[in-house]
């Protein structure tokens, strides 16, 4: 029998018997492997072959989902120390809970804040684990298949000074971070902008402001709230102010030292270990 053809002769095959139609029908669940349209017949998947496809089709599109999902971390610019932070596996204590939760909760609705191009500004003292937080939000982005970047104004003028004389390589610099889907800032506020308008300070907006123009969500890391980027830090009030607007929530770990409370977990284990386990 041939695809799309008449049947003259039915090889049946070991797993198939002849139904009372004269159709070849699986043993195993029963439904037909040939159909009948208009004097033609078709090799058509019986159901349980019908599922072992869709399933090894599910089981390739995962694979391909999760290999993406990697090659986007990697491409993140996220330390390796920090490329398999997840909120599953954070150390979540009392204070820090409910801010966990609300970053949780941003990267569960990711793409209603792509569409609506909103970020998010995180702020404390050194050591209670911005960082970490924003890797986690960085990875479960990244796993929604989003592109992320996670760099800093002190990274980007670095790289912008390497670049002096080649605009090409300057330019590639900045297209990056506003074209990125979702970009972290890191420590926001200890870069060197000068008051006044300067080099960077002039950078910093225009970068600011073209995510904003574009709906490009931008999630902030720093030691200082918003408010006190401008007499803290020298920026601008227009680039704070932009800041404040693109940004969902503002918000304080409010919570212990996190290295502290690492490093304490980490020499009880030594001692455990050194103690035989006891």
């Amino acid at each position: 029998m041939g695809l799309g053809g008449k049947m003259k002769t039915i090889d049946l095959q070991p797993d198939e018997y002849l139904g009372e139609n004269g159709l070849a029908y699986c043993k195993n669940c029963h439904t037909p492997r040939v159909c009948r349209i208009e004097g033609r017949y078709f090799t058509v998947n019986c159901k349980c072959r019908q599922e072992a496809y869709e399933k090894a089709e599910h089981e390739r599109k995962l694979q391909e989902r999760k290999a993406k999902a990697e090659e986007y971390r990697r491409n993140s610019a996220l330390g390796k120390h920090f490329r398999n932070c997840t909120f599953e596996t954070a150390m979540i204590i009392p204070s820090n809970k409910a801010v966990y939760q609300m970053c949780q909760n941003y990267c569960t609705h990711a793409d209603k804040m792509y569409d609506a191009g909103v970020g998010a500004y995180l702020y404390d003292v050194p050591g209670v684990g911005k960082t970490h937080l924003t890797a986690c939000m960085g990875n479960a982005l990244a796993d929604k298949l989003y592109t992320v970047l996670f760099t800093s104004f002190v990274e980007i003028e670095s790289k912008l000074k390497e670049g002096f004389g080649n605009n090409s390589a300057q330019s590639a610099v900045l297209r990056r971070a506003e074209t990125v889907d979702f970009l972290f800032l890191d420590d926001i506020g200890t870069e060197n902008i000068k008051a006044g308008t300067g080099w960077l300070q002039t950078i910093a907006f225009d970068l600011i402001n073209t995510r904003i123009n574009v709906k490009k969500p931008t999630i902030y890391s720093s030691n200082y709230r918003i408010s006190a980027l401008m007499a803290n830090c020298n920026y601008e009030e227009r680039t704070a102010h932009r800041i404040k607007g693109s940004c969902l929530f503002e918000q304080q770990l409010d919570c212990e030292n996190m290295r502290d409370l690492v490093r304490k977990q980490n020499e009880e284990k030594l001692l455990k270990f050194i103690n035989g386990g006891i």
